[in-house]
């Protein structure tokens, strides 16, 4: 009877987003999208009433039919009455017929093409380019981690993947500081994104930061890996502003409510799929994602001489954790070394020390001679490590093993927390972060070390002196970006990374969770949104295709 009722809920939810996907199809002029961006520029002006002058040039290769272009903004503040827009086919320019609110993102305008753009662009393989400017307010922000600072956080907007062939070709992005502003000692980045080069313009007469990158994923884009931002001291602008938590709160009322009148066609199977994958974890509860203890015995007490990444099998972390906390296990052995190259690293062996257990072995077999990893031997590696783990269990109380190593993570939390001075706090932070990773809720408990705003850190921070005191803010937020960036360069796909091996480490899996897996994934898709202060993107109105032509960053 059980599976009867979720397979019809299963059958119904799928009808419902059929019936909405028809009417959407059914509502618009089909266009078939097909384009590639081969250089994306976005140059940001830093206002000193607090705005900013933003000012985008898109370098296109066509393909399909385009009867216009959406670019997503920072904020809802931007100034329509001072966007401007041309488009250059074959060095000469034209006007295109609109711009306006754009009826397919969240925030930010479309740039309408007359007919006689279309006729000229809508030829496989035409390039043309899009030059396009507005203002936008309210963007300088007060830094309340530094005393009188402030400055602008943005997201460079980026476009349905559905519509555009590839990558991004060469992505730069600028922030020239307002007049005034020449001392570039001065200035700081947002954390975890530093400028490629800061100088004085002396054309401009400006200040100015530059980020750069090749080969750009939209999705990492849409994800925030090529954000930028500046700081400043207040003095030099006349204005900026202070988020309250009315203004957070507000915000989250709108974008909720703007969610719920473009997504009424997904409400209702997203919350039958929500009502699925919880019955699932409630019915397959002692089905685990990738681990199953061969054995246990109530009563013989806890395995307790695991290493931090053994004892996050027991726990089930993320695979991509635990492969993150045996990256960090080598370099602090000086096994390996570390080196960032773009926002990913290589890593490299080191001579002379050698690595101490199976898995670490079986971990440096997956490196290639060019500082990556080799997916495969990695999957073999998490592989050999959670039948390691399953084996020394044998004769050991499973539930009591979970409980010691999360007892272990508890008391690491408190010896960091009790450390009497800042110093101590960072060093006992190096010395215990492999056990608070064993912690689920690692990111939001390392963040209480900080408030939460985008973290300005200056220029040459990493030359302070060691007597220099420590920012026990800065030092746990960059834990936190340096354990995501590690394990998003190591586990690129973490759902079909993780299904390869528990196909090998535990086969019972349970139906209903590959079907609602699947909805899901259906469901949510990729969207476009954006999270901080001030950032920018082109954020798409729905949580699904069903609602709109749009899924991500628009036209």
């Amino acid at each position: 009877m059980r599976s009867r009722l979720l397979i019809f809920a299963l059958v119904f939810a799928l009808l419902t987003l059929a019936f909405g996907l028809f009417i959407a199809e059914n509502s618009a002029a089909q266009l078939n999208y097909d384009f590639a961006l081969e250089e994306e520029y976005v140059d940001v002006y830093i206002n000193k009433d607090g705005s900013v002058d933003i000012k985008y040039e898109f370098h296109f290769v066509n393909y399909g039919d385009l009867d216009g272009v959406d670019i997503g903004l920072p904020n809802k503040y931007y100034v329509l009455s001072t966007a401007s827009a041309a488009v250059v086919v074959d060095d000469v320019s034209y006007t295109p017929s609109l711009i306006h609110k754009s009826p397919w993102i969240d925030v930010g305008v479309a740039v309408e093409f007359t007919s006689q753009i279309r006729n000229l662009i809508e030829t496989p393989g035409q390039e043309f380019i899009l030059i396009f400017s507005i203002r936008n307010e309210r963007m300088v922000r007060e830094n309340e981690l530094v005393d009188g600072g402030v400055g602008i956080h943005m997201k460079p907007t980026w476009f349905d993947p559905s519509f555009q062939r590839g990558r991004t070709g060469y992505l730069r992005a600028r922030v020239f500081f307002p007049p005034g502003f020449s001392d570039i000692t001065q200035a700081v980045y947002l954390q975890n994104q530093p400028w490629d080069a800061i100088e004085f313009n002396s054309m401009a007469g400006l200040a100015v930061a530059t980020w750069e990158a090749e080969n750009v994923d939209i999705a990492l884009q849409a994800d925030g890996w090529y954000n930028f931002g500046a700081g400043l001291p207040s003095s030099y602008v006349d204005k900026y502003y202070s988020e309250t938590i009315w203004d957070s709160a507000w915000n989250v009322l709108v974008s909720f409510g703007d969610f719920l009148c473009a997504n009424i066609c997904c409400i209702i199977p997203v919350l039958i799929v929500g009502i699925l994958i919880a019955y699932q974890q409630w019915w397959g509860k002692r089905k685990k994602d990738y681990f199953k203890p061969k054995m246990t015995m109530i009563g013989a007490g806890p395995r307790r001489d695991l290493t931090a990444p053994e004892a996050a099998i027991v726990l089930e972390r993320p695979l991509d954790m635990v492969a993150t906390m045996i990256l960090f296990g080598l370099e602090k052995k000086g096994v390996v070394e570390i080196m960032q190259v773009g926002l990913g690293f290589r890593i490299f062996r080191k001579k002379g020390a050698e690595p101490k257990h199976t898995y670490e072995k079986k971990f440096l077999e997956a490196l290639d001679v060019q500082g990556q990893m080799n997916t495969q031997r990695l999957e073999a590696a998490m592989t050999h490590i959670i039948k390691q783990v399953e084996g020394k269990l044998v004769g050991f109380d499973y539930k009591a093993t979970k409980k010691y190593y999360e007892s272990i993570c508890e008391k690491a939390w408190k010896q960091v927390q009790d450390a009497g001075t800042p110093n101590v706090m960072a060093k006992s932070l190096e010395e215990k972060n492999e056990w608070l990773m064993l912690d689920r809720d690692y990111d939001t408990r390392m963040n209480t070390f900080y408030i939460h705003h985008p973290l300005w850190i200056n220029r040459n921070a990493a030359s302070v002196k060691g007597g220099a005191p420590v920012n026990i803010q800065g030092l746990a937020q960059g834990y936190v970006g340096r354990v995501r960036t590690s394990s998003k360069s190591l586990v690129s796909n973490l759902e079909a990374f993780s299904a390869k091996i528990t196909g090998s480490t535990n086969k019972a899996t349970n139906y209903l969770g590959v079907a609602a897996k699947a909805l899901a994934s259906v469901e949510t898709g990729k969207t476009g949104g954006f999270g901080g202060i001030g950032g920018g993107g082109g954020g798409c109105a729905c949580a699904c295709a069903c609602a709109c032509a749009c899924a991500g960053g628009g036209r």
